[in-house]
């Protein structure tokens, strides 16, 4: 008997084409909800970071009596001309952010540096660009390891006259650290005009009784640009 074939079903040109150009829109409709998902869920996460940075602040004012220090410097400023790379008043220069380490479960990270040595010490490389998740909000997609450099000559007449480099000054990389998306708020003024206003800056130890406005309403850390 001869047997009889069947046509397979089967798209035509016309109707694969509007099924794609369907799965397009979809696909274009999805992504922007995604975006804000995934936005909403950095946000969420950063305002988290803050929050724990906040609670570890706290934490080492009620062991040490005070806020910890904008950075440590072991030497006097010298007022003048200089080339910040040399200038004593920034070593060793250990932020905030480095002591409060062992106050965010990264005290293995903190008994590794040695703070009485420059940051830029080869003793510390190690330490300086080891990635602390708590630092970087998600949504900052900069390189993980930043260049250190110097900011050329800038000439300074205390309290607060100073010029800056000029913008054809070449900075020298003198090396690399872990990229932070916070910043301490040294106050309403530059680090170059004191007095200081904020809660971090050159060996500071401000205590809660000194924020007269309030911890409530007195910006500690944000997010940088």
């Amino acid at each position: 008997m001869p047997k009889h074939r069947h046509p397979r079903p089967a798209f035509t040109l016309i109707e694969l084409l509007v099924v794609i150009a369907i799965i397009a829109v979809l696909i274009g409709l999805l992504l922007p909800a995604v975006q804000k998902v995934r936005e909403a869920a950095a946000r969420i996460k950063c305002a988290n970071n803050l929050k724990q940075m906040g609670l570890a602040l706290h934490n080492y004012e009620g062991a040490n009596g005070h806020f910890p220090p904008g950075f440590i410097a072991r030497t006097p400023a010298s007022p003048g001309t200089y080339m910040s790379h040399v200038q004593s008043d920034y070593e060793p220069g250990w932020s905030f952010f480095a002591l409060l380490l062992p106050y965010i479960e990264q005290d293995n990270l903190y008994r590794s540096i040695d703070l009485s040595r420059p940051i830029l010490d080869p003793v510390n490389a190690a330490a300086r660009q080891t990635h602390v998740s708590l630092y970087v909000c998600p949504s900052d997609t900069s390189p993980k390891l930043v260049n250190i450099t110097d900011s050329g000559v800038t000439n300074w007449t205390a309290p607060n006259t100073y010029a800056y480099p000029p913008a054809t000054n070449t900075p020298t990389v003198m090396g690399q650290a872990s990229v932070s998306s916070y910043a301490g708020c040294l106050g309403t003024q530059g680090y170059e005009e004191q007095p200081f206003t904020g809660v971090f800056h050159r060996n500071s130890k401000v205590r809660v009784a000194d924020i007269t406005d309030g911890t409530s309403n007195t910006i500690g850390i944000g997010e940088r640009t």
